[in-house]
């Protein structure tokens, strides 16, 4: 394979070109190759490419000529190209081969080809080669056009396992049952599929699926709704019956016209069908929705200790996910989205929201409350570890121990002044410059960001997007006036205080004088880069809060 030449650039196109540019340094995005990838988005797209007099791949030389085509289109166009592309010349291959896998599968290589040929083709030992650079499964379905009537086949059945996953755990939870145990049983019983496992259609259940994420990502609805579409052609040309595929394209095609819906993930039918998104969320008598994920991998005939992570200012409970293998093996874990974070709800001006001390507390109590859970050990890092602090006088019976990591007793005008970078207060900064710009200033300041790590240090900031301006400018306000240090002589339950010893906010003096306030606690500095020692140091913190949660059995 001399050259390889690409066409479409898409979601899709573009992770395949990379893995292939990576793994073959001769890969070349224009036709004048031996070989051509191309994936579009429809059969008229794929009729321009190939065909058009002018500019189409028809009009190049096409000897001895291997043409891939991935794209999800009609069997008839894909024969259509097949055929013309034989009659210019007979030395050239075209091949039908459209993948699945969605755009993580692209990204990873880790894609799914179907090729319209046999294994006895000339041209496998290449194709299965070639393709192998951007995925792990390749078939050769038999003859031309049977790649795509794989495609279709599988995409109908996936189509319609989304729909009955989605309609069968609405009926679970409407009659009282936990998402997450529903789904547990059906990955263990008869109703085990791929997409209840890894693309679960209702939020929170698998935190990597699109509807975790507010059906972001994933594959469009609207494209789901024209490889339906296509699936009924391809049915309705052989004569095969579809009891189920009239309604099962009925509810694609309305979803992907309803604004709720249209230009997310397809498994966003369970929003369609009215399921209840936020499960996972407690709603307060202020109104308000907070947020969290529960990850529980203890031994489910014993009874396990709870432990509520409270992420500190402008993350969300996702920047905690490393944490999860290390501590839910033995304990269930909480991870909270606070006020104005994440998925929390941001109060509005309407709302007359009390942004005070003693509501933040009451919203956590009442989580778990709505959970039934008497007693946590609660881990609050950076600006909750105040949180806790409060929570440790205010509420003694409710908490096993206390975990402060990187955390101020209070903002002093310097610090306040600090996080305003150049804006009247913070707050301000907050709004002017949204989310991610606040974090993007926060993060060149030394002793702030959260790795070298640039893939890392990207994903942090997309997560912390997540966040409205206004709802960090809320909560900057209310960290702004709040003082934790009265708290510290009253708390009478175990504390584990980790310090950094390289952080712009706190210093190892301050933490130490914490320490001597705090009867009995043990402060253990974690000699790590920036603030964020959860992240840099996370093997050291994660060692001693086991060790420190273990000595108090």
């Amino acid at each position: 394979m001399s050259s390889i030449g690409f066409i479409g650039l898409g979601t899709m196109g573009y992770p395949m070109a990379l893995n292939l540019a990576t793994k073959m340094p001769k890969v070349m995005l224009y036709v004048n190759d031996d070989i051509l990838i191309t994936i579009v988005p429809e059969g008229s797209h794929v009729r321009q490419v190939y065909l058009d007099e002018m500019n189409g791949v028809i009009a190049a030389n096409l000897n001895n000529k291997i043409l891939i085509d991935c794209s999800t289109i009609d069997t008839e166009t894909s024969a259509h190209v097949a055929a013309e592309i034989r009659t210019q010349d007979q030395t050239a291959s075209f091949y039908d081969a459209p993948i699945s896998g969605g755009s993580l599968g692209a990204e990873n290589a880790t894609l799914t080809f179907m090729v319209g040929c046999s294994e006895l083709d000339a041209s496998w030992p290449t194709l299965d080669k070639l393709l192998g650079l951007m995925g792990t499964s390749i078939f050769a379905c038999g003859a031309p056009t049977l790649g795509l009537t794989a495609k279709l086949s599988n995409n109908y059945c996936s189509a319609l396992i989304a729909l009955a996953t989605a309609e069968a755990m609405n009926i679970g939870m409407k009659a009282g049952m936990d998402p997450r145990v529903l789904a547990t049983i059906f990955s263990k019983s008869t109703a085990q599929s791929t997409i209840c496992d890894k693309w679960c259609p209702v939020p929170g259940v698998v935190p990597t699926a699109p509807s975790s994420h507010g059906y972001k990502g994933g594959f469009k609805v609207q494209l789901m709704k024209k490889d339906f579409t296509l699936a009924m052609a391809a049915a309705n040309l052989v004569e095969a019956k579809t009891y189920l595929g009239g309604v099962g394209l009925g509810v694609y095609s309305a979803a992907a016209e309803d604004p709720k819906c249209r230009d997310l993930d397809s498994r966003v039918v369970f929003r369609f069908i009215g399921g209840n998104e936020h499960w996972a969320e407690s709603t307060h008598s202020s109104g308000q929705l907070s947020h969290y994920i529960i990850d529980d991998f203890t031994d489910p005939w014993k009874k396990s200790d709870v432990v509520l992570i409270q992420h500190g200012f402008g993350r969300t409970v996702h920047h905690w996910y490393h944490w999860v293998p290390a501590l839910a093996r033995r304990y269930v874990v909480i991870r909270r989205d606070l006020r104005g974070h994440g998925l929390s709800t941001c109060p509005k001006a309407t709302d007359n929201y009390d942004y005070s001390l003693e509501t933040i507390l009451a919203e956590i109590i009442d989580m778990l409350d709505q959970l039934r859970i008497d007693k946590v050990h609660f881990l609050g890092e950076s600006t909750s570890g105040m949180l806790g602090e409060a929570l440790a006088v205010r509420f003694p019976h409710r908490l096993h121990s206390l975990v402060i990591c990187s955390s101020p007793t209070h903002l002093p005008p310097p610090a306040l002044e600090f996080f305003a970078f150049g804006h009247a207060d913070w707050p301000t900064a907050c709004r002017k410059l949204g989310s991610r710009g606040w974090a993007e200033v926060l993060s060149k300041e030394p002793g702030t960001g959260p790795t070298a790590d640039l893939g890392y240090k990207a994903w942090w900031l997309r997560e912390i997007a997540k966040s409205s301006g206004e709802g960090l400018a809320g909560y900057a306000e209310f960290l702004s006036r709040l003082d934790a240090r009265p708290f510290l002589k009253g708390i009478k339950i175990p504390v584990l205080i980790l310090a950094p010893n390289d952080s712009a906010v706190m210093t190892v003096e301050a933490m130490e004088d914490v320490a001597r306030q705090i009867e009995g606690s043990i402060l253990q500095v974690v000699r790590a880069q920036g603030h964020e020692i959860y992240v840099t140091g996370a093997d050291e913190c994660q060692e001693a809060v086991l060790e420190f949660w273990a000595s108090l059995k």
